[in-house]
């Protein structure tokens, strides 16, 4: 009697090869020896051209059956001797696998899953094809040890027709709409499990088979033929946590090279969603760590692509809605045919860059965001929302007072200087549970990213955080003209603390309405080695700086707005200890104080990066 173990089975989908035939490794026993043969029907009628190779020995055979065209469904008549065993409705096209945690797995409301389609197979875990349907991972089914072991028992068969469950993914209507724009018959090999982690899915234990996650969806890729068209992932809560996030981006990049080692195709499409928000307890920082790498993932490993997914909704804390899950298989579906440059398909929207553009307003400057792959123009539902800025500090640390939308552009209006706003960083969809409005024509967002430096890195070291200050004092003369006191250090018997960064006199100013005022502040500051440095200044009122006593900086009609950066003023340095004066001016004592930091010219973008430099360092 033939029995088959893998390769050819009822109701399953044959994948493909780049002729658009198939090319399937049919294994089993049987009682019979010698050359076997095929015969194979569509619809009642016979098919040429298809041909069967091997033989069987010792109750054993290995076949090679090619040349089956894409579609079907055909029935396949293996001959052995006397003996024959027919496998019916079989079609031709590609196989995908569905692997990672529980928004794979499905967990949105039942009520909302998709009508089942005939040429859209799914082979559940239970090892059978059948039409693809919600619960496409029959747990209560599975053949796999690993799923009762992670799940720590078997769960109940759910009832028939409970619309309260909470069962569906995105693969069946993944599946449903790549065979709609590509008209190819696709099968869905049910692999994922909730809660998971990227160290659960360690490729290294592929050979415990059944055991692992990473060898019980090897197992199944085997059992059907051993070649599939790729892998749709959805992954990553697990990992939002301090101490695996560090290893996200290395384990995913083992991860896919074991999916195109085993599959034996080193460009093997690998499509994953980037994650979408969550109102758990769950780290936002980590999160968003996660959802940066994978937005990252496809400029770092060809042949992949990532789907975002924070505009979904959900229906609990943590897994997207039913009705949104079909939302996300359709993504899923157009980007691996825009992978692939195919009709229909489309390739997500992806940052482009983050310039300085002037503001419209005197010294003031804006951020403009730039993307790639917007359908259309970027529009929002109501006022744009989902940008944050920061400086790194706590003086900027909020949402843009406005944002623009244009063509593939979002302007961020902040009005800042422009040393400043280069200094800034931009995150969307920070945190928690963002609110990320932002999409194109088609209904695409923006994904989540950053926070990522408007220009190239820089060494900037942090802002003075006190000076010495002496006395507020009259001043008629001139700002160019003004020389550096020679007794600075008994003139400046004071300590101003920063507050936000800013070193703040308002507290004791006393304003003059006949006269302008002058104050000075002094500071140490040291180079463990020699340096070329800048010297950045925020104030709003007329200033002159010194270091080591020469002038480096001034600015005698120095105004409103107050703000970090907004000056410059560059010199080198040896190693030691070195000392710059401030004196800051203003009509009728109309000036608030100082910000002040160095940033460092003579090192290289790598050396930022990889935080090798060394900064100077102020003393108290």
């Amino acid at each position: 009697m033939i029995r088959i173990e893998s390769g050819l089975f009822d109701r399953m989908i044959l994948q493909r090869n780049t002729r658009n035939v198939c090319d399937a490794n049919v294994i089993g026993s049987c009682a019979g020896a010698g050359k076997a043969s095929v015969t194979v029907t569509h619809r009642g009628k016979a098919i040429r051209g298809v041909k069967l190779s091997g033989r069987a020995s010792a109750g054993r055979f290995n076949l090679t059956l090619k040349g089956l065209k894409v579609g079907g469904p055909y029935d396949i008549t293996l001959a052995i001797g006397s003996e024959q065993l027919t496998v019916c409705d079989v079609l031709v096209g590609d196989v995908w696998v569905l692997a990672g945690q529980s928004n794979m797995q499905g967990s949105g409301n039942f009520v909302h899953r998709s009508r089942p389609h005939r040429l859209v197979r799914g082979f559940f875990m239970d090892d059978q094809w059948r039409i693809a349907e919600d619960a496409l991972h029959n747990m209560w089914d599975a053949v796999d040890e690993v799923h009762p072991i992670i799940a720590g028992g078997r769960p109940a068969r759910p009832p028939k027709n409970a619309n309260h469950r909470q069962d569906v993914g995105p693969g069946v209507a993944f599946g449903q709409q790549l065979y709609g724009l590509s008209g190819i018959p696709i099968g869905l090999l049910a692999c994922a499990h909730g809660g998971t982690s990227m160290s659960q899915w360690n490729p290294q234990r592929r050979d415990e088979g059944g055991k692992s996650l990473y060898g019980a969806t090897f197992r199944r890729v085997r059992k059907n033929g051993g070649r599939i068209a790729g892998v749709c992932w959805y992954q990553g809560e697990s990992d939002a946590n301090a101490a695996d996030v560090a290893l996200y981006l290395q384990r995913m990049k083992e991860l896919i090279a074991a999916f195109r080692r085993d599959a034996k195709d080193s460009r093997l499409p690998f499509v994953l969603v980037q994650l979408g928000r969550h109102t758990t307890s769950a780290s936002g920082v980590e999160w968003n760590q996660v959802q940066d790498i994978q937005r990252r993932l496809p400029a770092q490993i060809r042949h992949t692509c990532f789907v975002p997914a924070v505009d979904l909704e959900l229906d609990d804390g943590i897994h997207i809605g039913g009705r949104d899950q079909q939302v996300l298989g359709k993504r899923l579906a157009r980007a691996v045919l825009g992978l692939a440059g195919k009709r229909g398909g489309r390739q997500p929207i992806t940052l482009r860059n983050i310039k300085t553009v002037p503001s419209g307003f005197p010294g003031g400057c804006d951020l403009l965001v730039a993307f790639d792959h917007v359908a259309g123009s970027l529009r929002s539902g109501g006022r744009p929302a989902g940008f944050f800025i920061t400086d790194g500090s706590s003086l900027l640390h909020h949402a843009p007072f406005r944002v623009s939308l244009k063509g593939n552009t979002a302007r961020l209006h902040v009005n800042l200087s422009e040393p400043a706003c280069n200094s800034l960083q931009v995150q969307y969809g920070r945190g928690r549970d963002p609110y990320c409005n932002i999409h194109d024509a088609e209904g695409w967002p923006l994904p989540v990213f950053g926070p990522v430096m408007g220009t190239a890195p820089r060494a900037l070291g942090p802002f003075a955080q006190s000076m010495r200050h002496g006395d507020v004092s009259d001043f008629n003369g001139s700002m160019r003209a003004l020389a550096l006191p020679k007794n600075i250090e008994h003139a400046t018997p004071h300590t101003a603390r920063a507050t936000n960064n800013l070193l703040d006199l308002k507290p004791i100013l006393k304003p003059d309405v006949m006269n302008d005022r002058l104050v000075f502040y002094r500071a140490a500051f040291t180079c463990a080695e020699p340096m070329k440095l800048l010297l950045w200044l925020g104030y709003n009122a007329p200033i002159k700086a010194w270091v080591d006593g020469k002038s480096v900086i001034c600015d005698p009609d120095g105004w409103l707005p107050i703000g970090t950066d907004k000056t410059k003023g560059g010199f080198h340095v040896k190693a030691g200890q070195h000392t710059l004066v401030v004196a800051l001016g203003g009509s009728n004592g109309k000036f608030w104080g100082v910000y002040a930091r160095f940033e460092r010219c003579d090192v290289t973008s790598r050396a930022i990066e990889q935080q090798t430099i060394v900064l100077p360092q102020w003393k108290d």
